[in-house]
């Protein structure tokens, strides 16, 4: 997997629990660079990486 796959992860979460208020699915978009990830945006719905994401990984999300 990618080297920043857990800081990625990481940074999503706090950046969904900093905008309060924020309920459902919200897309959190990123850049990689050399060093870190950058939020980009931000998508207060569910977005069309679900589709891709539900293909690889073993539960539904709307379920977790």
């Amino acid at each position: 997997h990618h080297p920043l796959l857990e800081e990625a992860l990481e940074t999503a979460q706090r950046t969904v629990e900093l905008l309060r208020g924020l309920r459902g699915y919200v897309g959190v978009d990123m850049v990689l660079t050399n060093d870190e990830p950058v939020v980009v945006e931000v998508n207060p719905r569910l977005t069309t990486s679900y589709i891709g994401l539900r293909k690889v990984i073993n539960f539904n999300l709307a379920q977790a």
